[in-house]
């Protein structure tokens, strides 16, 4: 589905993801705690958090913390709402494991889940009293590290042990032109 997989390209399909779901009324990025909750009080809500970022033979690890939190409404019996904001909550996760995993549609043929990921429910967290769960997920992307994506000119360095490395490696059918004013 796309080919440069790199940190905004994973963190854009979370938010396509999350602005394609029927239920998920609000996406964010970034710290938990550096998050207005305030500002659209949007709720399911989706938030996506680096963990970390693996280099691995082949791939690109990465790990996030994705948040799926609902907010009390006016109910008479909050034990039962906070029940059923988990429970829809979880399905949320696992609507996010199943398109990573089977859909292929949102992030492609090329992502794929790294292990196995958990689902830890929560209650009353943050300033608002959410309700929702917390789903640690790695995923995978094939990353071939090649030099030759990397933007830098190093043979035209003035000096370099690259230049003459390259200069000698040629063959006879190419020729290098260094300083010609042609």
């Amino acid at each position: 589905m796309f080919n440069n997989i790199s940190y905004n390209v994973v963190v854009e399909r979370f938010k396509v993801f999350a602005d394609g779901h029927f239920l998920i009324k609000r996406f964010t990025h970034g710290q938990v705690d550096q998050t207005d909750l305030d500002k659209d009080q949007l709720f399911p809500w989706m938030h996506v958090a680096p963990v970390e970022v693996r280099a691995a033979a082949g791939a690109r690890v990465f790990t996030f913390d994705v948040i799926f939190a609902d907010i009390p409404r006016d109910k008479e019996d909050k034990p039962d709402y906070q029940k059923e904001s988990i429970s829809d909550c979880i399905r949320l996760a696992e609507d996010l494991l199943s398109e990573i995993q089977n859909g292929r549609t949102v992030f492609g043929d090329l992502v794929e889940v790294d292990g196995e990921s958990t689902i830890t429910p929560f209650i009353e967290e943050w300033t608002h009293t959410l309700s929702g769960c917390t789903l640690a997920l790695t995923i995978s992307v094939p990353n071939d590290y090649s030099a030759c994506d990397i933007p830098a000119a190093w043979w035209l360095v003035s000096g370099s042990v690259v230049l003459t490395s390259l200069v000698a490696s040629m063959t006879a059918s190419r020729a290098v032109v260094i300083g010609s004013s042609s």
